[in-house]
């Protein structure tokens, strides 16, 4: 249930941590991954304010400083020139809640509004991030974990509709992958990497951000 620092790496919930890191070495000592090592963690990430989604998915696609408030600007920017697409969001679910588009934009857009959660900008990542990402491809796949007192359970779809678009969107092997972990306890979101190294000890060592879902 903790937080975990900017730019350091944490273990994931040992339930999870089971699942995607079987038969893999994980070695950390002092901060130092030993040679050889592989598995996912979780990364640190800026945890200020309302965007604690929005910078898990700019560090992972290597948006400019992580900076989920800019990315959020870009992707409402895109919003807007594509016809159709707010009544989409979240298999049409954002349309019944905000009823027009300037109401959904100004709720993104003040900071005195609650948090930005997946619930609200999950599929509008989605579908805009091949922008961000220079894709050929429609967007990408979000896959979230959610942790409360090291129990683990995944993310399900807001209703039947978004869940079809969801199944087919996973099957396309040409789609990148994010995965995210949200803390439930503390409300914060952090991205999942594959971190490996070499033959010597680093503190520095690969990581991974973004799958394919075959290979995951």
């Amino acid at each position: 249930g903790k937080s975990i620092d900017e730019n350091r790496y944490g273990f994931l919930p040992m339930e999870l941590h089971q699942i995607l890191n079987q038969n893999m070495k994980c070695h950390i000592r002092q901060k130092f991954f030993d040679k050889n090592s592989e598995c996912f963690l979780a990364f640190g990430i800026k945890q200020y304010g309302r965007y604690s989604f929005l910078n898990s998915i700019a560090s992972a696609i290597e948006f400019p400083d992580s900076d989920g408030k800019n990315m959020l600007k870009e992707l409402i920017d895109e919003l807007i020139k594509t016809p159709g697409a707010f009544e989409k969001l979240e298999g049409g679910s954002i349309k019944r809640e905000f009823k027009k588009i300037e109401e959904y934009i100004k709720f993104l857009e003040n900071p005195q509004n609650p948090s930005i959660t997946h619930n609200y900008v999950g599929d509008l990542v989605s579908r805009f991030g091949k922008k961000l990402l220079n894709l050929k491809i429609n967007g990408f796949n979000i896959i979230i974990f959610k942790e409360l007192n090291e129990k683990v359970s995944i993310n399900c779809p807001r209703n039947l509709g978004e869940l079809k678009d969801i199944t087919e969107d996973l099957s396309n092997p040409n789609r990148k992958t994010i995965i995210l972990i949200k803390n439930e306890k503390i409300e914060q979101y952090f991205p999942i990497f594959f971190v490996r190294t070499d033959d010597s000890r680093s503190s520095e060592p690969l990581n991974i951000r973004t799958f394919e879902i075959n290979n995951i």
